[in-house]
């Protein structure tokens, strides 16, 4: 993962973004951006062509940044590949409920470091440290082994990733804080049918009920808080366990 600053011939001020644009790296390209806007840059362009993905942490630095950009007379463009799928075409928006199965309400227990996928024909199962600088490879280690035929190649490419990505931030995160001793479970169910991607923490829970709305007025300008939102526009089903501490995100074949 890296970033790029370089200037046109014109004058505008073009940032590439190589690899994900994620919680963990935020801070870097926000400030690489202020610090061209104090030098003088009015016209950005970020580069998304050698992106994997984003997350709603990267999206709401995006935000801020555009905000900033305009209070000083300038203009903000994104660049993206012509196939990548937004957030907001991504099917509809779910509703979230209990996961009246329990399939995601195991305690945590240490694993073993580097990361060990374990694959068999009906699921896979990773541990992850809590530190989110390997959500990317963790991200990259599940989809890469994500048997073809039940999802396109593009929802993989996106739809799957993302929202593996935001689950596992929001895990390590909140759940298990960023506490490299502790782990997060992975487990992704492989049907003819859907795939199903279960993330347990071994954190008290929390009440999604009472997760602020991204989309109110007052929160338009935060860069976080819109981890849930974009995966309900991501996936087919969003299922809690009744501690709070995991979450099923059901992807239905196509």
């Amino acid at each position: 993962m890296s970033f790029s600053v370089k200037k046109d011939k014109s004058g505008v001020v073009v940032v590439g973004v190589d690899g994900q644009l994620i919680v963990g790296n935020r801070q870097e390209l926000k400030q690489k951006v202020l610090d061209a806007l104090e030098g003088g840059g009015r016209k950005f362009v970020v580069d998304f062509i050698k992106t994997g993905y984003i997350d709603s942490s990267g999206l709401g630095v995006l935000v801020s940044l555009s905000k900033k950009i305009r209070e000083q007379g300038g203009e903000l463009r994104l660049r993206r590949p012509a196939d990548l799928v937004r957030a907001d075409q991504a099917r509809h928006a779910v509703r979230d409920h209990e996961d009246g199965r329990g399939g995601v309400g195991r305690v945590l227990m240490a694993a073993p470091l580097p990361l060990r996928l374990h694959v068999t024909a009906l699921e896979m199962r990773l541990d992850v440290p809590s530190d989110l600088n390997v959500v990317g490879d963790a991200v990259q280690l599940v989809a890469s082994r994500l048997p073809a035929g039940t999802l396109s190649p593009r929802r993989v490419s996106f739809n799957f990733r993302t929202a593996l990505a935001e689950a596992l931030s929001n895990a390590i995160r909140h759940g298990a804080g960023e506490d490299p001793a502790r782990v997060v479970r992975v487990r992704v169910e492989l049907g003819r049918d859907a795939v199903r991607i279960h993330v347990t923490d071994d954190g008290g829970g929390y009440d999604r009920t009472r997760l602020p709305d991204p989309t109110r007025p007052e929160n338009l300008e935060r860069e976080d808080g819109r981890g849930l939102f974009v995966i309900r526009h991501l996936v087919d089903d969003v299922a809690f366990n009744a501690k709070g501490n995991g979450i099923c995100l059901t992807l239905r074949a196509g």
